[in-house]
């Protein structure tokens, strides 16, 4: 099964874009995409303790959704997406397919950001269906003009303007 990959391009330096990209997850990442779907849903990505990426409820139940491999400041992270076709999660971290999200600077002002998924056929019986609705306008490019309208409307992560 051949890997997923979608880009956009952002009108900021690739050091804001990565931060943003994991600081602000439960801000830009949309609800209706959530595990519990529940607009008070809580996500959050620890790239520093845990390499958690979670969700959680009100009622503090969680669920792990992914765990970073490797997160390098400006330039990429890349997680384990434990996510399978049924919307399951995954529990073996062998079972799992990976997301490497890449940020190039292009200009003082301008980075394109790549996501490429791979692995996908580990993904459970429906791996090709799955594979489908990532790769369409609904999956991974949604969630990226997603992230894209979060970045054009808010203030830096230092908060100056």
């Amino acid at each position: 099964m051949k890997n997923i990959k979608q880009r956009i391009t952002l009108d900021l330096p690739a050091t804001e874009c990565h931060e943003r990209f994991i600081q602000d997850i439960d801000d830009w990442w949309p609800k209706d995409y959530t595990w519990f779907k529940d607009p008070n849903a809580e996500m959050c990505i620890d790239v520093d303790d845990s390499g958690k990426c979670i969700e959680k409820d009100p009622s503090g139940k969680e669920i792990t959704w992914g765990r970073v491999l490797e997160n390098e400041k400006g330039k990429e992270i890349e997680m384990l997406w434990k996510i399978d076709s049924e919307r399951e999660e995954i529990q073996r971290p062998e079972a799992s397919s990976r997301v490497r999200i890449t940020f190039s600077q292009e200009s003082d002002d301008s980075t394109t950001m790549e996501v490429t998924h791979s692995e996908l056929e580990k993904s459970g019986e429906q791996a090709e269906d799955y594979h489908a609705l990532l790769e369409s306008d609904d999956g991974w490019l949604y969630l990226l003009r997603s992230f894209k309208s979060h970045c054009q409307r808010s203030t830096p992560p230092d908060g100056t303007e």
